[in-house]
């Protein structure tokens, strides 16, 4: 009886052990699961992981449009998109921000601050973090050793971008430059495309270009696929769907992954969740997602985007400002950390871009030149800065030119100055003495159809023909003299229609606007083509009483996504003219939608 009892009691005390055991287990799973991160993001690489092309690891966004990266629906001249870096503070594409690095970088609420370098960077709660921006042409020239010195840690840069209107691939003219440059800074590199490509097999025509260009840097970060605007009537991806869209970015970045590169998909967040714009789960279940959203306070004083999804990079600001760089710029933070540089793909293979960019490059020539009407001269190969314009000719003036850049601009000698002015709109003296001969006849179908009325911006003359070269002068008009103009034509003249004679105008001398102020010198070389259609914020935007961000121009009244405006006019400098409420008003264009996508 008694070896039974104790029997007994053994039985229960080895019960006891067991369930003591059973709940220490419990509570050690229940305590990893709470530290575990609960999404994971698909396809990141390790530190100085190096990429296996063709492999990738299968663990389970401005304001936005350019929320993205470089954002652009507007467009240059050469048909570049315009990125919305050109926008200043406040114009709905995230609060300014200057570029400082914290003592300690913020960790998303919920995960622990620690500089353990086995903590795994796929996982957004348990990551080291990195610093950098995104850049172009748009930036200008930038000196890196100080942009490096300010604590940036990486820089994607646009290669190369697709036209819009031609279809073709251009490099980015800076992109040479940017590159070499910062990686002697010590800044590590990424890189972008920014696509228009309609089908799948632009798409790897595109991803194979940029890789050839990029084939003699050093590549660390991603290189990454940039897609805006497509649902602008004018863009040439306009009648491709969704689903299309998704197979050409997939296209595009399953080539960029096969050259051996890690490849990223960047949007805003609106364009991710929009439902209308991306298969974006088709897009994350292959790919890192590099998002563009723009809080009103900027990291780090938000900590995390609000974006829902899994995400490697985040483009919290397009506001920028960073030692080293003139303009604005992308501001970005990336949830992975690589202690290695990559080595180029084909070392040697790079270009020297010097110490200054491409645009800076001209071929020599010697011959005399005069603007076609009237043109600019400037102190630098760019119109980004108003305060570049040193003077002005006028047809007659004649300067010599001392060199052609293949960026469209000429360098001139004016006054014991080095000058430059837009090519297109000069003439040789070989040029001027053909005369009449340089214009355009109705007979060559190059003039649409108008029926408005216009006026001067400030004063311009009205000519027999469509030239300024052997042709005469028929009349000037001011600004308030208002004449019909019966067509637009493609060689940069209107057709009008004065006291019974037709006559031609420089279209760019001309306006529509009722409102227009002679006196804004700004906004005279804006083209306005006439609009008549709704439209609303993308997520929102300020309306201004001028078409631009300095000079005095001030905030009227903000609009959120689904107020309505109805546009009357898209500029040439990348504004929208609205009327709101009863007043005309202006508007980023790229911040604009529809108001029928609603």
């Amino acid at each position: 009886m008694f070896e039974e009892k104790k029997k007994r009691k053994h039985q229960i005390l080895f019960s006891a052990i067991i369930l003591i055991l059973i709940f220490l287990l419990l509570g050690i799973w229940y305590a990893a699961s709470k530290s575990r991160p609960d999404e994971t993001i698909a396809g990141e690489r390790q530190p100085g992981e190096t990429i296996v092309a063709g492999r990738r690891e299968t663990e389970p966004e401005s304001e936005p449009q350019k929320e993205s990266l470089l954002q652009q629906a507007d467009k240059a001249e050469d048909g570049d998109p315009l990125s919305q870096n050109t926008a200043l503070p406040d114009e709905g594409v995230g609060a300014a921000a200057d570029f400082q690095i914290p003592s300690a970088l913020p960790i998303p609420s919920g995960s622990s601050d620690s500089s353990d370098s086995s903590k795994d960077p796929k996982n957004p709660n348990d990551r080291d973090l990195t610093r950098g921006i995104d850049v172009s042409k748009w930036q200008g020239q930038i000196n890196w050793e100080e942009t490096a010195a300010s604590g940036v840690e990486f820089a994607i840069i646009r290669v190369g971008y697709r036209t819009e209107d031609t279809g073709e691939i251009r490099p980015d003219p800076y992109a040479a430059y940017n590159l070499q440059n910062a990686a002697k800074a010590g800044i590590y590199l990424g890189a972008y495309f920014f696509s228009t490509a309609a089908t799948e097999e632009e798409a790897i025509e595109e991803a194979s270009w940029t890789a050839d260009f990029l084939a003699g840097y050093p590549i660390t970060y991603p290189v990454a696929y940039n897609c805006e605007g497509f649902l602008s009537e004018d863009s040439r991806m306009y009648t491709v769907s969704a689903p299309q869209r998704t197979d050409i970015a997939l296209a595009f970045l399953r080539t960029i992954e096969e050259a051996g590169y890690e490849a990223v998909f960047h949007a805003s967040r609106h364009d991710l969740t929009d439902g209308i714009s991306w298969e974006t789960e088709r897009i994350e279940e292959q790919y890192p997602i590099w998002v563009a959203q723009y809080p009103a306070v900027p990291y780090p004083d938000t900590p995390a985007s609000s974006y829902p999804g899994a995400h490697t990079i985040w483009q919290y600001t397009s506001q920028g400002t960073v030692p080293g760089i003139s303009s604005y710029v992308d501001l970005n933070v990336a949830y992975f950390r690589y202690e290695q540089t990559a080595s180029p793909k084909k070392p040697g293979a790079a270009p020297d871009a010097g110490d200054v960019p491409i645009d800076s490059t001209f071929q020599e020539t010697d011959e005399m030149v005069t603007p076609k009407d009237i043109t600019n001269l400037r102190t630098e190969p760019s119109t980004l800065t108003k305060d570049s314009i040193a003077t002005s000719i006028q047809n007659g003036d004649w300067v010599r030119r001392t060199g052609i850049s293949t960026r469209g601009w000429s360098r001139i000698e004016y006054e014991g100055q080095i000058l430059y002015a837009i090519s297109s709109l000069l003439m040789t003296e070989s040029e001027a003495d053909r005369g009449a001969q340089n214009s355009v006849p109705e007979s060559s179908g190059l003039y649409q159809t108008a029926d408005d009325r216009v006026t001067a911006k400030t004063e311009t003359n009205l000519r027999n023909a469509p030239s300024t070269a052997g042709t005469e002068i028929v009349a000037s008009i001011q600004n308030g003299q208002w004449v019909s103009r019966t067509g637009i034509g493609s060689n940069g003249w209107s057709r009008l229609d004065y006291e019974g004679q037709t006559v031609y105008a420089l279209t760019s001398f001309l306006t529509t606007d009722e409102h227009f102020d002679p006196d804004d010198v700004d906004s005279r070389n804006i083209i306005w083509t006439p609009s008549d259609d709704s439209v609303t914020a993308k997520e929102k935007t300020n309306l201004r009483d001028k078409p631009t961000t300095e000079d005095g121009s001030q905030v009227i009244a903000t609009i959120y996504r689904g107020d309505v405006a109805v546009r009357t006019g898209i500029g040439s400098n990348g504004w929208s003219r609205v009327i709101y409420e009863g007043q005309t008003l202006y508007a980023i264009t790229s911040l604009l939608t529809e108001a029928d996508d609603e």
